[in-house]
C-alpha cells in the first residue's frame, strides 16, 4: 500500500503493488520459449546440421578427392591400406554411436508428446466441464454441484449463488479456456519436434552407414588396385560425399520455416501477455483526486470485481438532484445555478447544469428528472456527501405585485383571494396570476398595491399587496 485515506494524488500515481513474484516467473518462462523458439528458427533457416556434422561431411569429401587422386596415379602404400582399415573401424564406431543417439532423442521427444497428448485430454475435459458448469450457473443462477438447499424448516429451495460465486464459475471458465489453447500448443509443437527427431534419426543413420560403405569400398578398391573402374568408383564417391555435405548445407522448406516462424509468433504472443498481467500487479491513479476509503490491508487475498480503493474527483464538485417535470421543462444545459450549503452559512457559490436525465424517473406515480449541477471548488470546507439547497433562475420580472401563495384559492376555472374591504368586510375576488417561485407569486391583474387580503384564509392574518421586484 502507498497510499492512505484523505491523501491526494495524482493521475498515474501508484496507489497498490500486489504481490508479483509469480507472475515475474510468468515472463522469464516466456521470454525463454522465445529465444529457444528464434533459436530453433536460426537453425532451420541455416540448415539443420551441427557444426560436428559439417565438419565431417567436408573431411569425406576431401578425403574422397585425394582419393581419386591417389586412384588416377594408382599411388597405393601400405599406410594407405592401413588407414582405410582404421578409417573403416571409425566409420562403423560413428554409426553405432549416431544410432543410439539419434535413437535416445527420439525416443525423449516421442515420450514429450505422449506427455503433452495426456495434458491436452485433460485440459479438454476441464474446459468441457469449466463450460458446462458456467453455463448451468448462467441458465439457472444455482450452484452446479448443489443445485437445492434446505431451509431451517425444512422447504427445499434452490440453491441460489451470489455474484461473486458466479463470477468465479466465469472466471474458471475462462483459464480452463486459456489452459486448453496453451496444451494445443504445446502439443502442435512436440509433435514438430518429435518428427524432426524421427527425421535426424533416419537421415543421420543413412549417412553414418554411407560413410561405412564408402570407407569399406574406399579399402577394397584400394587393395584391389586402381583401375579404370577404380577411377570411376571413387570418382562417384567424390560425388555422393559432395551431395551429402550439399544437404547439410541446403535451407529449409518453407513449410519447416513457416512452422518455426508460427512458434516464434505463439512465443511472442505468450511474453507479451505475461507483460501485460505482470504491468497489472501495478494499480494507478486515474485521474488526479483523494483516497476516500482502502477496502483492503497488506496482504489481504484479492479476487476479480473486488473493491479496493475508493477516489474522488473535487475537480469539478458535482450536486445531483431532483425537478418535477413542470420544472426540468423550465431549464436547460449550461444555466448558471447558485449553490448554498446548509453546514456552512454565509457560503455560496455559482455553478452550472451539466446534466438533464433524458427521460424520467416514476416512482409510486410521481414523475421526477434527474438533475446535476457542477461547480470547480477548492474549498476545504465543502465535504462530498453535504446537503446542498440550489436556486435556478429561470424568469425575472421588476415592479410586480407580489402575494403569498397560501393567499390564493381555486374557485371553479378560476383562482381567488380574500380582500378585505374600507368597512371591514372580506369578499372574494378573482385574480389572474403571473410567475410563482413556490412561495410567493406574481399578480397580474385582479389586485391593485394597498389592497387589504387574508395571506392564510379563515386564520384572520391580513397582508398588504406590495410591488416587489421578483425572481422565478
Amino acid at each position: 500500500m502507498f497510499v492512505s485515506e484523505g491523501d491526494t494524488v495524482t493521475k498515474g500515481q501508484l496507489l497498490i503493488q500486489l504481490d508479483d513474484h509469480d507472475l515475474e516467473l510468468a515472463v522469464a518462462g516466456a521470454q525463454a520459449e522465445l529465444d529457444s523458439a528464434e533459436a530453433r528458427l536460426l537453425q532451420v533457416r541455416n540448415g539443420n546440421a551441427t557444426p560436428a556434422e559439417l565438419a565431417g561431411a567436408q573431411a569425406v569429401v576431401r578425403n574422397a578427392q585425394a582419393q581419386v587422386d591417389k586412384t588416377h596415379t594408382g599411388n597405393v602404400t601400405p599406410a594407405d591400406i592401413d588407414e582405410a582399415s582404421a578409417a573403416v573401424v571409425a566409420a562403423q564406431s560413428s554409426l553405432e554411436e549416431t544410432r543410439n543417439t539419434l535413437s535416445a532423442a527420439k525416443t525423449q521427444a516421442e515420450q514429450h508428446l505422449a506427455q503433452t497428448t495426456q495434458t491436452l485430454v485433460q485440459a479438454q475435459a476441464d474446459y468441457s466441464q469449466a463450460y458446462w458448469n458456467n453455463q448451468f450457473v448462467e441458465d439457472t443462477g444455482n450452484d452446479p454441484f448443489q443445485t437445492e438447499a434446505q431451509l431451517p424448516n425444512g422447504e427445499v429451495v434452490d440453491n441460489d449463488l451470489s455474484e461473486p460465486s458466479e463470477l468465479l464459475y466465469e472466471t474458471q471458465l475462462q483459464q480452463a479456456e486459456a489452459a486448453l489453447r496453451s496444451a494445443e500448443q504445446a502439443i502442435a509443437q512436440a509433435q514438430v519436434s518429435y518428427d524432426n527427431a524421427q527425421q535426424a534419426e533416419t537421415t543421420g543413420i543413412q549417412q553414418a552407414e554411407q560413410q561405412v560403405a564408402q570407407a569399406q569400398a574406399q579399402l577394397t578398391r584400394l587393395q584391389q588396385g586402381g583401375t579404370e573402374a577404380d577411377i570411376r568408383a571413387a570418382q562417384a564417391n567424390l560425388d555422393q560425399s559432395e551431395a551429402s555435405l550439399a544437404q547439410l548445407t541446403e535451407p529449409a522448406t518453407a513449410t519447416e520455416l513457416d512452422i518455426q516462424r508460427a512458434a516464434v509468433a505463439q512465443a511472442e504472443v505468450a511474453l507479451e501477455q505475461a507483460k501485460t498481467n505482470h504491468a497489472r500487479t501495478k494499480l494507478l491513479a486515474p485521474f488526479n483526486g483523494i483516497v476516500t476509503e482502502i477496502a483492503i490491508t497488506s496482504g489481504d487475498i484479492i479476487t476479480t470485481g473486488m473493491p479496493v480503493i475508493e477516489l474522488i474527483n473535487r475537480d469539478p464538485l458535482q450536486v445531483d438532484f431532483r425537478l418535477n417535470e413542470s420544472d426540468v421543462a423550465q431549464i436547460e444545459m449550461g444555466q448558471p445555478v447558485t449553490i448554498t450549503v446548509d453546514a456552512l452559512p454565509g457560503w455560496e457559490r455559482v455553478g452550472t447544469l451539466t446534466h438533464i436525465a433524458p427521460a424520467a424517473d416514476i416512482v409510486n406515480d410521481v414523475v421526477t428528472f434527474d438533475v446535476q449541477a457542477s461547480f470547480s471548488d477548492v474549498d476545504e470546507q465543502i465535504k462530498v456527501g453535504m446537503t446542498a439547497s440550489l436556486t435556478i433562475i429561470t424568469d425575472q420580472k421588476d415592479d410586480v405585485l407580489l402575494i403569498p401563495n397560501t393567499a390564493i384559492l381555486p374557485s371553479g376555472a378560476q383562482q381567488v383571494v380574500w380582500v378585505v374591504d374600507t368597512d371591514g368586510q372580506m369578499r372574494e375576488r378573482p385574480i389572474e396570476i403571473g410567475l410563482t417561485d413556490g412561495i410567493n407569486t406574481e399578480i397580474v391583474r385582479g389586485l391593485q398595491p394597498g389592497d387589504h387580503i387574508v395571506s392564510v384564509p379563515f386564520n384572520d392574518p391580513v397582508d398588504d399587496v406590495q410591488l416587489l421586484n421578483f425572481d422565478q
